[in-house]
């Protein structure tokens, strides 16, 4: 098994009352919720579909990302 590590983002939402989390490594693997923990259950589950989706696609996350 590989093991990568990435950074997340947690926004909070001024307008929304709600947290927003993504990973500027992976594009597009976002969520959010109406608190943290929400967020970070959600983004778990947004992270592994993300996965699925490029192994399923046969695609390969680069190592170098620029942030």
């Amino acid at each position: 098994m590989i093991e990568k590590i990435f950074s997340i983002v947690i926004e909070k939402e001024e307008n929304e009352k709600s947290y927003f989390i993504h990973c500027p490594q992976l594009k597009g693997c976002a969520t959010q919720g109406d608190n943290i923990e929400d967020a970070l259950l959600m983004f778990s589950e947004a992270l592994n579909c993300y996965m699925e989706s490029v192994i399923g696609h046969g695609e390969k996350i680069k190592d170098n990302y620029e942030f």
